[in-house]
């Protein structure tokens, strides 16, 4: 009878080893989830820079391609045309800069 409670009382005591064990692993693995979060929100963060510089990028090597003010410069509609395309180039060059910066500040 008395080995038999012995070994109650080891498989006890390994069951609370591994208990120990378990809970140093979820706290580790909850460290891990942790730093993986935040990589994947860094990861969104350079993404929508790098988005935002090639679509900046297109449309400044487009050069206006197939823009109406391209055929109408020189007129009213044509220069307003052209404002609001050269301003969409501004905003998106602006955008990209902002983006990068942010994304490569943060840790």
């Amino acid at each position: 009878m008395r080995e038999e409670w012995r070994t109650r009382r080891d498989i006890l005591a390994e069951l609370a080893d591994a208990h120990e064990r378990i809970a140093t692993l979820q706290a580790c693995l909850d460290e891990r989830t942790a730093e993986m979060v935040e990589l994947s929100k860094r990861c969104e963060r350079l993404t929508a820079a790098v988005e935002a510089f090639v679509a900046w990028l297109d449309r400044e090597e487009a050069g206006g391609e197939g823009q109406p003010w391209r055929e109408m410069r020189g007129t009213p509609e044509g220069d307003a045309s052209w404002r609001e395309w050269y301003s969409e180039n501004l905003r998106l060059c602006d955008l990209a800069q902002t983006l990068g910066r942010a994304a490569l500040e943060q840790p």
